[in-house]
Parts: C-alpha cells; structure tokens; sequence
C-alpha cells in the first residue's frame, strides 16, 4: 500500500522523520525505521535520512513494507559461486528479490553482497576497506557492486556482479552484445512430444502484462529447448534464451503448453516455488578475456519433484 503526502507551505523546513510521524500517524521512532529500511522516497529518490530538510511542493511517498522493517535477509557466504577482485557471481535463491522494491531497500541480493563487500559480517577479500580511506587500490570504493541482469523474484540460480569500476563496462557490453550464454532448467507441467525444439514468438506488453505478441508486434525473443528427464506429467526442460526478454522463457514454454511448475502466472499448477533455475552462465571475463562457465548446482526442490525420472542425472556439457 502507498501513501503520498505534499509538503505544503507551513510544513517548509520541517524534517522528514517528524514530518511522516505527523501525517501518518506513528511514532517518531517507527517513521525513523520506515526512513531508514528504504520504504520512504521524497520526489521520485528514496531518502534514508529521517533529518533531511523538507521543501514547499516536495512530495513524500510511503511504501508500507509487506512484512515490517524486519531486516531477514544476509547474503551466504558458501552460495558465493566464483569470487576475484573483479567479478562475483552468485547462486540466488528463490523468493529473494535481486534489488530493493520500492519498500524494501535492505532484504534483497544486490543490498546484501554490498554489505558483504563491505566488511558487513564477512569481508569478501580485496573489497574490503583498505588504507586508503574506504577503497581499494584501483579507487573502487569499498562495497562497489553493479547489476547487470536479473533473475525473477521466483527464480534462482546464477548472477554475476561487477566487483570493479573496471569491470564494469565490458560486462554491460558482453550481456548488451550477447556475448552471454545462459543455460536455465525448469521443471515444466506436460511431457514435451519433441526432444529439442525452438521457439520464436516475439514478446510484448499489454495492461501491464507481458505476453507472446503476435508476428510483426513485439520484440524479437528466441529460445532453444532441449528435454533432459520425462517424469510422471513432468519433464525437466534446459532453455537457452538468445535474446534476453523479460520472463521470455515463461511466455515461451506457457505458448508451448508446457507452463513451468509453480508459474501460477503462466498456468502452471501450484508448487512451493517457480520451478525455473537459472544452471549456467558462460561469458568473457572482463579484464582476463578468459571464458568463464559459471553454474549453480540444482536445487533439492527440482529432485524431489522428479522422483522417478526416466534419467537419473542431468547431462554434462562441455
């Protein structure tokens, strides 16, 4: 739930903390929590200083946390799937958000690797403060990480972070050139007929939701499909998208009758999570140029769901 509140002009000079404990009716101390936990943004920037100056026609926004200021998520040390002084990649869980909602800047990925990376419980190496006053020898500040791509709330597996202000360009242009190979299993409803095949609908956007588009409308989005285990009304399907739509593989395997495990959203009969992981990511190193093949090993929920199984392991690639 949102609610927007305008700084009139007797409220000019008026400070954040006491200007929210006023107009929306709490504590001093729990509108100072809601500053500091990222649900509150003045204009269009999340502010976490409850002592900024407000100004006339300045507009406060609070984004009521689904679940509190409960401070519940820590990045794990042990899911940390490659680590050197210029990339991290890491095996994300599933119902983990991979950067702070609008309500929620501390219980996500991206937040916890920066605290990780800033000494915050378990130092991860050269991004540890150094002498130099907060950054490291290259002058990347202590806790630098970029973003590159992004997994869905539901789904886990591999993300890889810039550790380097060095780093940084060449993997934007490795995923913007697609010079990525991302490899995702998922876990689909319905015995595929064919052991590999594609699919080419175009995705776009409609009332907010994403969809197959039909030829001519949309943006162009391939994924090659290739069936690793047939199980009882359940087939474990490794999809590799070559173009990077938002939920492409999603839109793909629902078109194909095939709605994933859990993608209530796509027509997926319920589970206890979305059954799509992303397996492996394949790229340049940004600094070396040697390829890395990066992988998250599958998760226990996708065995489970596949006692059974015609084939008992996954295949190797090289």
């Amino acid at each position: 739930m949102q609610y927007r509140f305008p700084v009139t002009k007797k409220d000019r000079g008026t400070l954040l903390d006491r200007f929210l404990a006023s107009r929306a009716g709490f504590s001093l101390e729990e509108a100072r929590d809601l500053i500091r936990f990222g649900a509150v943004w003045v204009n269009r920037d999340r502010e976490t200083d409850g002592n900024r100056t407000l100004e006339t026609g300045e507009d406060v926004t609070l984004n009521i946390p689904r679940h509190g200021v409960r401070r519940a998520y820590e990045a794990a040390p042990e899911r940390i799937l490659y680590l050197d002084a210029w990339v991290l990649a890491y095996d994300k869980e599933a119902g983990v958000p991979c950067q702070p909602t609008p309500y929620d800047a501390y219980n996500n990925v991206y937040e916890a690797l920066r605290r990780l990376g800033s000494g915050g419980g378990c130092s991860l190496g050269e991004a540890s403060p150094t002498a130099r006053g907060g950054s490291r020898a290259d002058g990347t500040p202590a806790g630098y990480l970029a973003m590159h791509h992004r997994l869905d709330l539901g789904v886990s597996g591999v993300m890889v972070f810039a550790r380097s202000i060095r780093a940084n360009t060449p993997l934007f242009e490795a995923f913007r050139d697609r010079h990525v190979d991302k490899a995702y299993l998922a876990v689909v409803c319905g015995i595929p007929p064919e052991d590999s095949w594609e699919e080419r609908a175009p995705i776009g956007r409609q009332g907010g939701r994403y969809l197959c588009a039909e030829p001519g409308k949309g943006k162009e989005a391939e994924t090659a499909f290739r069936v690793l285990r047939r199980s009882a009304g359940l087939a474990l399907v490794e999809a590799r998208p070559r173009t990077g739509r938002t939920h492409q593989i999603r839109l793909h395997l629902a078109r194909c009758g095939l709605p994933i495990l859990g993608d209530r959203q796509y027509g997926g009969r319920p589970h206890a999570r979305c059954m799509l992981h992303a397996h492996r990511l394949g790229l340049p190193h940004p600094v070396t140029g040697k390829r890395l093949v990066i992988e998250a090993p599958l998760p226990g929920t996708f065995h489970r769901a596949l006692e059974g199984a015609s084939v008992p392991r996954v295949p190797q690639q090289g």
